[in-house]
Formats: C-alpha cells, sequence, structure tokens
C-alpha cells in the first residue's frame, strides 16, 4: 500500500489530488510550503527488508519529482542505520586496541596478526549460522556475535602461545601448528588418562660442593671516641683514607682543660714553696733543738725549755712531709690534666680506613662514649674479610678449622677469592639450624669491601645419601610432604618424603626415595594415589 501511495502521489498532475488517495497519507505543512507524509508500518516484516525496499522507491521516485519538490526518509531508519554503523566502528577500533595488546604482551607484530586471523572465520561461521537459522541481525544477534569473537579470540590466543613454546623447544612450524591444535581440541577429543610431565629422580653422591650466600663484613670495626670534651679545631683525614696505627686523625681545642691545667701548675708552684719554706723552718728547729740540747746538758737551761725546742723540731719535721705530699698531690694533678690535654689530639688505633667522618670543624664534643657522647670516625680494618654462613645441620659435621673455602663476588665474574675457615659457633642455631661459621679472605688490595654479599663454596659430606627431584616435584599441604611418582604402569603412587637442602631447582631428598623413580614435575591439585596418568618425558 505505501509504495502504491507514493506511486500514485508521483504520477498526479498536482499536489491537490492527493486527497483522493486512499491510503496512509495526509497533507501538513513544513515552515510555508506543503508536505505530502507517507507512513510505513512495518508489521509482519522486519525493519532491514522494509527500509531497503522503501529506500528503492525513493531514489526510482526522485528522479521524477516536480521542480521545486524534494522527499526525504525519516523514522526508524535512520536510526538503525546510524546504530548499525556506530556498531561496525565501534568493532572495528576495539579490533585495534585488541591487537595492540596483543603486540605489548607478545613483543611481536607477527604473531598478533596471526591470532586475528581467526576473526573472519568466526564471522563467517555468525553469518552462515544466522542464514541457517533464519535469524535476522537483531541486537541479541549482535551480543552472541560479540561472544563468539572473544571465544574465538580467547582460543587463538591459546593455540599460538602453545604453539611459540613448542617452536622454542626446536619442533618444526607444521609440528608445532599441528600439536597446538591438538592439545587445545584435547578436552573434546581426548578419551584417554591425562598426559603429565615427569623427570628422573637421581641418587647424589655423599660428598658435594655446598655453596651459601653470605655477607661480607670487616675485620675489626670501630667507633672513635674522644676522652676529652672540647671543640674539634681540625680533622686530618675523611672517608675513604687509609690509615695506619697511631696516625694523627684529629685535634681539640680545650680551653676548659687548658684553664685547669694551667691552674694546677700554679697550685703546684705555690705548694713547692710552701714546701721550702716549711723545709727552712724545720732546719732552723733542727738547729735550735740541738743547741737547746746542749745547754740542757750543762743544765745551763730548764727541762722544759729543751722539750719544747725538741718537740717545734718534731712539729716542723711533719709539716715537711704533710709540704711534701701535698706537692706529690698537686703534680699528679697537674699530670693527669697534661694527659687530658693530650687526649685533644686523636689517633688512629689500628691499620684500617675511614668508612664514616661524623664531626666537622667547630662540632662540640663530649668525652667518653654513650649517649651523650659524639663518636669521631669510625674505622674499619679490611684485611683480611669475614664472611659469616650459616651451615644446614646437615653439613655441620664436615666443618673443620682450617678447611678451604671459595668465595665468588658477583662484582668479579669469573674470579674466585680463597679463604680459610678459621672457627665456628660450636652450637646448632634453635630457630634455623644451622651452624655459623666465620671463613676469613686475604684482602691485601682492599678490593673487597664490606657489606659486600657473596656466594661461600665450602666441600661438605653427608653420612646418608640424597636423591635430587625437581623443587616444583615436592608437595606440601594436609596431607603432608610428599612427591607423586609414576610408576610402570601409569599409575600415580603419593611418596611421603623428607626434604633437605633445597637448591633453588632442586631439592635434596633425604629420606622416602631410592633414586631412579620418575616423578611428576609439577603435579596437578587433583592429582590422588591410584590415579591413572599418561607419563611424558619433561623437556
Amino acid at each position: 500500500r505505501v509504495v502504491s501511495a507514493v506511486r500514485e502521489i508521483r504520477d498526479s498532475e498536482d499536489v491537490a489530488s492527493v486527497s483522493r488517495i486512499k491510503g496512509p497519507t495526509n497533507i501538513t505543512h513544513y515552515n510555508i510550503a506543503r508536505t505530502v507524509d507517507v507512513q510505513a508500518n512495518v508489521e509482519g516484516a522486519d525493519l532491514g527488508s522494509v527500509s531497503s525496499a522503501v529506500q528503492e522507491l525513493v531514489a526510482e521516485t526522485r528522479a521524477h519529482l516536480p521542480r521545486g519538490s524534494t522527499i526525504k526518509l525519516t523514522g526508524q531508519t535512520q536510526a538503525m542505520n546510524a546504530s548499525f554503523s556506530g556498531l561496525g566502528l565501534g568493532i572495528l577500533v576495539a579490533v585495534v586496541l585488541v591487537y595492540l595488546l596483543l603486540v605489548v604482551n607478545f613483543q611481536s607484530w607477527l604473531e598478533p596478526v596471526i591470532i586475528l586471523m581467526a576473526l573472519p572465520g568466526t564471522l563467517a561461521g555468525i553469518v552462515w549460522g544466522l542464514f541457517l537459522t533464519g535469524t535476522t541481525l537483531s541486537v541479541p544477534a549482535l551480543m552472541g556475535t560479540l561472544m563468539s569473537i572473544g571465544v574465538a579470540t580467547a582460543n587463538s590466543i591459546l593455540v599460538v602461545t602453545f604453539a611459540i613454546e613448542r617452536l622454542r623447544e626446536g619442533a618444526d612450524v607444521v609440528t608445532a601448528a599441528l600439536e597446538a591444535g591438538r592439545t587445545r581440541l584435547r578436552p573434546v577429543i581426548q578419551q584417554g588418562p591425562p598426559r603429565v610431565a615427569v623427570a628422573k629422580a637421581v641418587a647424589v653422591d655423599a660428598g658435594r660442593t655446598l655453596t651459601l650466600p653470605a655477607d661480607l663484613v670487616a675485620f675489626q670495626q670501630t667507633f672513635v671516641n674522644a676522652r676529652a670534651s672540647g671543640y674539634v679545631r681540625r680533622w686530618l683525614v675523611d672517608i675513604g683514607d687509609r690509615v695506619k696505627n697511631g696516625q694523627l686523625l684529629l685535634q681539640l681545642d680545650t680551653p676548659e682543660l687548658d684553664k685547669q691545667l694551667a691552674s694546677a701548675r700554679a697550685s703546684l708552684l705555690q705548694t713547692m714553696a710552701a714546701l721550702a719554706q716549711a723545709k727552712a723552718n724545720r732546719d732552723f728547729a733542727y738547729i735550735t733543738a740541738r743547741r737547746e740540747q746542749e745547754l740542757f746538758v750543762k743544765l745551763l737551761i730548764s727541762a722544759q725549755e729543751n722539750d719544747q725546742a725538741q718537740t717545734q723540731a718534731a712539729v716542723w719535721d711533719a709539716n715537711v712531709k704533710a709540704a711534701s705530699a701535698t706537692v706529690n698531690a698537686q703534680r699528679a694533678n697537674v699530670q693527669q690534666l697534661e694527659q687530658l690535654v693530650a687526649f685533644g689530639k686523636v689517633y688512629a688505633p689500628y691499620d684500617g680506613t675511614i668508612t664514616r667522618r661524623v664531626v666537622d670543624v667547630g662540632t662540640l664534643v663530649n668525652a667518653g662514649a654513650g649517649t651523650t657522647a659524639t663518636a669521631l670516625f669510625e674505622i674499619s680494618r679490611t684485611d683480611p674479610m669475614r664472611a659469616f654462613v650459616d651451615v644446614p645441620q646437615a653439613f655441620a659435621p664436615s666443618v673443620h678449622a682450617g678447611a678451604e673455602a671459595k668465595v665468588a663476588v658477583r662484582n668479579f665474574r669469573g674470579r674466585v677469592f680463597t679463604g680459610r675457615i678459621v672457627r665456628s659457633a660450636g652450637a646448632l642455631d634453635p630457630a634455623s639450624r644451622t651452624l655459623r661459621t666465620e671463613v676469613d679472605l686475604p684482602n691485601p688490595k682492599g678490593e673487597l669491601l664490606p657489606g659486600m654479599y657473596v656466594d661461600v663454596s665450602l666441600d661438605v659430606a653427608l653420612s646418608h645419601q640424597v636423591v635430587r627431584v625437581p623443587s616444583s616435584a615436592v608437595v606440601a599441604d594436609s596431607r603432608g610432604v610428599h612427591v607423586a611418582v609414576v610408576d610402570g604402569s601409569g599409575k600415580v603412587r603419593l611418596v611421603a618424603v623428607t626434604p633437605g637442602l633445597d637448591n633453588g631447582n632442586t631439592v635434596d631428598v633425604v629420606a622416602g626415595l631410592s633414586g631412579g623413580e620418575q616423578v611428576i614435575v609439577t603435579p596437578p591439585s587433583t592429582v590422588t594415589d591410584g590415579m591413572q596418568v599418561q607419563a611424558v618425558t619433561a623437556g
């Protein structure tokens, strides 16, 4: 009816004749121009097919329009076309963004292109499915299309990733592609037991080289403090300077001590003068007493006068002794102050390197060490160096003083420094069950620095055999510590083990295995005792 009405309007000689047309038409005004509206109903048909038919008719009619007349198509058709155009552009932008993300993830421009090659086939399958089911292109159909594209892209990523891994393992391109496809389709086509990678447990000899991490520390390390209080006048060494035993490091200004020393020296002179005076008085008393004694013998003076003279001589003798003691005390005080003033010069306690300078000129320094005292320098003796390693209990009996130790420093690739075990703690640490061991390392050129991270290798022996397995093969859970062993018939057997030294990639099993067993490299969480599997040797 719509097509017939439009054709009648087109074929009419004037617009007035439109009123005789029967159909969904009406005559209105748009601004001052009269407009004929033709409405089309899509009942019983989809909007796309009706829109296509109307657009063909409009294109046909536009060629026969009278001069000054125009024809315009409005309604849901424009909204539909705009929606599909925006959707198409959005899908294109999404594909570009997904491609760029894949480029970043795979660090390649080619591999993401291979992944996205699944999209054309996916779109072809979607169109074919819509055609077979007679489904029109609607919002639900578009949602299903997007989900199908996402699933196809995810599976394509997995296939390409597996193929890349097989290529890196040495497989050719065709084999890698076929194995990748077969692996991805395995959940659908696989009927046999699951495949697991296995490795052989290897029994190792009792003797071995044990490598342990350690930090280098200085043989001696001391904070140098002042024995006198004062202000820093000048410092003569700085960080990195090598010093000798007895070398002058720093000088202090000690004004208080200088004044005390001057006062003590003056007091000493005063007491020495008093001692001289006391000696002179004593000598005079001795002479007087001797004369009085001679007169008393001749009975020229009384006994009282003689006794008084003798007592006076004894008193002055005591005064001399007291003055002499005072002089000695003052002299000792002067010597003490002189020593304190001498402590204003700070010397190196041993040969070493200045690793830290704490003070500067003018710094007030308090005597002694502690919370109120200020350290002046930190000095370290770096020849030899010390390395402390913690040897596990299983190897502790092999540690002996004097044994050789090899030390590798990452700063010096290819070089090995030779040291000696000088002592051990003699007892295991109860927390870690390790033996603290000290290794001394010659450092005549000063190449090794305190704080360096090193690897110390010791020749040790075990009193029992160990079996080495991959670290990932050891599983610790509520069932205990065990490894999954695959027997000759392909059945899994969970074996309880006692792990020993963990070397990072491998673990030494102390008990539970005898060597030669096929252990699952990475047991899945669903592995159970008696489970049937297909063992594949790990590459």
